[in-house]
């Protein structure tokens, strides 16, 4: 059975943010994990992958069609040492989310092909009430792409 999509995106994902280091071109090297936590100042900078809401397109979820297409949120968590460079911090990682994600017009792919496409759609600033030394934001991207009826695995 092949992987589903909503899978293979998320893959595709932490695939161009492990880009994301010194040898190419980027300012420092940042780790990605799909793991949502606590984490410690000598794993700072950290990038965290996880899905957001699913929705159809108008018009398209319905029998009249082989397949859908779908908005699906992908969202980047950056965290950062807090400090006094918490903001620039914060700033260049956004920078770098978006430089690596959006590389190719926001195409998104993986081995197998073309998977949908990516689009900004913003970030956002997480006040920390945890007690963490630690800066964060939340970079929203939507992924436009089109899934059979029945078969989560396929396109159309």
């Amino acid at each position: 059975m092949s992987e589903y999509l909503n899978v293979r995106c998320l893959l595709a994902v932490e695939s161009l943010l492990r880009e994301i280091r010194v040898e190419n071109g980027y300012r420092r090297d940042v780790p990605v994990h799909f793991e949502r936590r606590q984490f410690e100042q000598h794993e700072l900078p950290v990038n965290v992958v996880f899905e957001g809401d699913e929705v159809p397109r108008p018009d398209t979820a319905n029998g009249d069609h082989r397949s859908m297409t779908l908005d699906s949120e992908m969202r980047v968590e950056t965290h950062v040492p807090l400090g006094s460079s918490c903001t620039l911090d914060l700033a260049r990682a956004r920078a770098d989310v978006k430089r690596a994600l959006l590389v190719n017009r926001g195409v998104l792919r993986d081995t197998d092909g073309v998977l949908g496409q990516l689009v900004y759609a913003g970030a956002q600033v997480v006040l920390r009430g945890d007690g963490t030394d630690t800066g964060a934001q939340i970079i929203s991207l939507r992924l436009v792409h089109p899934e059979k009826f029945g078969d989560p695995t396929a396109h159309s």
